[in-house]
């Protein structure tokens, strides 16, 4: 062996070990980004084109947690906050941390309201996909719980990647 190093490339298993985790970690953080994008342009669309998936009434009724507040409104400033997260964890510029804490500070935001529509028992359709199963043929049952289930893995993987993220060298978060 030479001089300490354990490869040929001139890196010890520890870095290497290192730069895999950060890959993951970062791949990770983009993925739920690109998610939350999706689904944020996916609000703009069903706003945009209401009689497409027939929820015009939806849209204009108040909300269940915000009952002086449309449907309409509330949703349009969900994707645009949606949209704006997932772009701003896209920008790899941003640290690991930064971008995690941000998907983090959403997913628990769309948490606690989802809470809240428990809390009162709520049990109209959930307005997060907007109708997508009249798109996609998917029963509303499984498109609740993939809504709830992409809120809570986002949570959870984003979680895994802040502590990674704080027990990374300096350097690593930077990238």
């Amino acid at each position: 062996m030479q001089s300490g190093k354990d490869n040929c490339h001139g890196q010890s298993k520890p870095e290497k070990v290192g730069r895999v985790g950060f890959f993951m970690a970062n791949t990770a953080i983009q993925l739920i980004s690109l998610t939350f994008i999706l689904l944020g342009f996916l609000k703009f669309l069903a706003i945009v084109f209401p009689k497409t998936i027939e929820i015009e009434d939806f849209l204009k009724f108040g909300n269940a947690i915000f009952p002086f507040i449309p449907n309409a409104y509330l949703l349009a400033a969900a994707a645009i906050v949606e949209v704006l997260v997932g772009w701003f964890c896209l920008q790899r510029k941003n640290s690991l941390l930064l971008r995690s804490i941000f998907i983090l500070w959403f997913s628990a935001a769309v948490l606690l309201y989802e809470m809240g529509l428990v809390m009162i028992r709520y049990r109209g359709p959930c307005g997060c996909l907007l109708g997508i199963n009249r798109i996609i043929p998917i029963q509303v049952s499984t498109q609740n719980a993939l809504a709830q289930d992409i809120i809570i893995a986002s949570f959870l993987i984003t979680s895994a990647v802040m502590i990674y993220a704080r027990r990374s060298q300096p350097a690593d978060l930077k990238k």
